[in-house]
């Protein structure tokens, strides 16, 4: 007990200076879902139906479900405007972390970590640097992940009726959690429990079934880019994925899967090869323990294992390489198969260290030695990324939201939609209708970088395109996956189009209106 209670102590504590310190939100909007998920709410709290308000013509919001911006809702209907109800967001998704641990707790203990391992785990899981920044910026994964493990806990339990309920909320926050369907069913299935599946189908059915029927009867007309990105997730996978290459996407997604799941060990604090190296090779250990564990038979691992089947699935094909976000629901599973795996190497060097081979104990020492590098090098960087980056990486985003306030009073001024990058953030901080300058993803499997450097660069005709007769340009804009050299040529490339012409300029940043007849 008083383990338990020192760990909660240290964990709380640790929380109480996260959210005394971010719990302003300074990042928000900086992955764009976050932001249309937070215009999402806005759009159901102000009684406007679920629309996408910062587009031109605001069209219903047929992308993502409405189960997470319901939720957010809560943050206009009493925290005031934006920014101000960022901290009712912020409360919003972080008290999703306790129920996740205490569910995590739970199913730890039933896939056979008892003691203070399982504690242990579970606080490491509370202070690890992404659920840290998953949890205080409004994304669904942490929450998503809670529901999907409350889901299977009951399935495991014999309650298929509630689980399927459980797990139809699951799929209203996020679509990917349409995998519980066929995992659940066929669980249960292999368990010979066919009312329990039909029981699970059922219940689970009418929240899939309704809100797909709702967004094909509100999906608004356009095939174009800007329509399929925002409203579509479909079409877009469609106008990305080529079935002729779809070995690309392969290869890239499993290269971001891996990596995605072994830095929850090793972060990329850096960003290097050897870092990208090493996490891959905890995903390796972690998946070959959870072998182990499955094939020993341990019901709760196997059945939530199906379910990480159809979802790792479905991150494979996908038009975008998963990170640590989207694996994040694969995370209980590897938790138990790194406590085997480790379990097991470290019982067998033990054993070597111990037995009367000298050559055989010298290597044991050896590998002892590498495996405290390798522990002190995890611990490091996570320490580092929690410590050191985290607060640069908020304090960045607090001074550019000083610097550009003096932009977003100018484009208060007006009313005409704009086009920028930064789409969700120029709509909640002005009210402006904003259109992000979007790429297919296509080109990135391909390597294309000139092919994607052209599409940016083609702003005038986008714009012409949607409508759009003004242009935000930042220094920072379109950098993403793309070398120093090729974004200064293409930043050059924007400023000396002559379709544009230059309205004002602050320190880094760019207005620019369509000139007339262009």
């Amino acid at each position: 007990m008083m383990f338990r209670a020192g760990l909660a102590l240290l964990v709380g504590l640790a929380w109480v200076l996260i959210l005394g310190g971010w719990g302003d939100m300074p990042h928000a909007t900086e992955y764009q879902d976050d932001g249309l998920y937070f215009i999402g709410a806005k759009s159901l709290a102000t009684g406007q139906g679920y629309k996408i308000l910062n587009l031109p013509g605001q069209p219903a919001q047929t992308k993502y479900p409405p189960g997470f911006p319901a939720w957010l809702a809560a943050a206009w209907l009493f925290g005031g405007e934006f920014p101000g109800n960022l901290r009712w967001a912020t409360g919003l998704c972080v008290v999703w972390l306790p129920v996740l641990a205490a569910l995590l707790w739970v199913w730890l203990g039933r896939a056979g970590i008892t003691g203070w391992w399982r504690d242990g785990l579970t606080a490491l899981v509370m202070v690890n640097p992404y659920l840290v920044l998953f949890s205080i910026s409004m994304f669904t994964e942490v929450s998503f992940t809670a529901l999907v493990l409350a889901s299977w806990l009951l399935l495991e339990r014999g309650r298929p009726g509630l689980a399927g309920g459980l797990a139809g909320t699951a799929y209203l926050w996020r679509t990917a959690g349409v995998a519980l369907l066929p995992a659940g069913i066929l669980w249960l299935l292999w368990r010979r429990d066919r009312r329990g599946a039909a029981l699970f189908g059922v219940s689970m059915l009418p929240f899939v079934v309704g809100w797909m029927a709702w967004a094909r009867w509100n999906l608004p007309a356009g095939d174009d880019i800007v329509a399929l990105y925002y409203t579509n997730y479909l079409g877009y996978h469609l106008l990305n994925f080529r079935l002729g290459e779809a070995h690309l996407f392969l290869w890239k997604n499993l290269d971001g899967l891996m990596q995605g799941l072994g830095s929850y060990i090793m972060p990329k604090a850096g960003g290097g090869l050897g870092e990208k190296i090493l996490a891959q090779v905890m995903a390796v250990a972690g998946l070959s323990g959870l072998w182990r564990v499955v094939r020993e038979g341990n019901e709760t691992v196997r059945g939530y294992a199906w379910f990480g089947l159809f979802y790792a699935g479905q991150l494979v094909v996908w038009h975008f390489a998963p990170n640590e976000r989207f694996v994040l629901p694969l995370l209980p599973l590897l938790l138990v198969g790194w406590t085997a795996e480790f379990g097991r190497l470290g019982r067998r060097v033990t054993e070597l260290r111990r037995g009367s081979d000298a050559g055989q104990r010298r290597a044991a020492w050896v590998l002892s030695g590498i495996g405290v590098l390798a522990a002190g090098l995890a611990v490091e960087g996570q320490v580092r990324v929690l410590t050191q980056l985290l607060p640069e990486f908020m304090e960045g985003h607090r001074k550019e939201l000083r610097r550009l306030e003096p932009v977003f009073a100018e484009l208060r001024k007006g009313s005409e939609a704009v086009l920028t990058e930064d789409d969700t953030l120029i709509y909640l901080a002005t009210g402006r209708p904003s259109v992000s300058l979007l790429v297919p993803t296509l080109n990135w499997y391909r390597e294309d970088w000139e092919a994607r450097r052209a599409a940016f660069r083609d702003a005038a005709g986008y714009a012409r395109r949607q409508g759009v007769k003004w242009f935000l340009l930042r220094e920072s804009d379109f950098s993403r996956d793309m070398d120093v050299e090729m974004h200064q040529r293409l930043l050059a490339e924007l400023r000396a189009d002559g379709a544009w012409e230059r309205v004002r300029s602050w320190e880094g940043v760019e207005l620019y209106r369509l000139r007339t007849g262009q």
